[in-house]
């Protein structure tokens, strides 16, 4: 049967060390130590010292200074790989045209130029063959004169009773509860 923990003797694997700060301790060394710091900040001068600095020094100033202001600048991930690979050798001839043609037009969409020639849309046989219907108006227009806001609520309001008067199997809507709402009866 083993036993929990470490063996006796045997040296302590994980964990905190031995002697290391905790995090009260640490602090407290972190707000003497920023105590210390405006104390000879305010003994050398402040603004004064401070602009004398910036002038005598100004990479110093710029790289010390200022870059306590600004968020540090993005790091790139070394595992992130920006190069795509194609293993050509299971590519078609048409695959591999396809994907030149468009690292090719990639490359002057970047470069903002002009195409060369401009390109015609050819239409296949097949769509020649077939043309578009042309636009027509659908024959039930209503013709006669627009219907007032009234009158059409009127009208929604007795075909809505025809259709509650007359329930056959292929206009019944169901009941109320179905419906999640309640129709009155007119």
């Amino acid at each position: 049967m083993t036993t929990r923990g470490r063996p006796p003797g045997q040296p302590k694997t994980g964990g905190k060390q031995v002697g290391s700060l905790n995090r009260q301790a640490r602090q407290e060394l972190t707000e003497k130590l920023a105590g210390d710091l405006l104390w000879a900040y305010e003994q050398l001068g402040n603004r004064e010292w401070l602009l004398a600095f910036a002038r005598e020094n100004p990479i110093e100033f710029l790289r010390l200074g200022l870059s306590r202001l600004f968020p540090a600048p993005a790091k790139e991930d070394p595992d992130v790989q920006l190069n795509q690979q194609i293993n050509v050798g299971n590519l078609s001839d048409f695959e591999a045209a396809r994907k030149i043609a468009f690292a090719l037009a990639k490359g002057l969409h970047s470069q903002k130029a002009e195409p060369a020639i401009e390109a015609e849309r050819v239409l296949t046989p097949q769509e020649a063959c077939r043309p578009e219907p042309r636009w027509q108006p659908p024959d039930d227009m209503p013709t006669g004169p627009s219907l007032s806001s009234e009158e059409l609520a009127a009208l929604v309001k007795a075909q809505e009773a025809k259709e509650w008067q007359q329930v056959t199997l292929e206009t019944y809507g169901g009941s109320s509860a179905e419906q999640g709402r309640k129709r009155k009866l007119l």
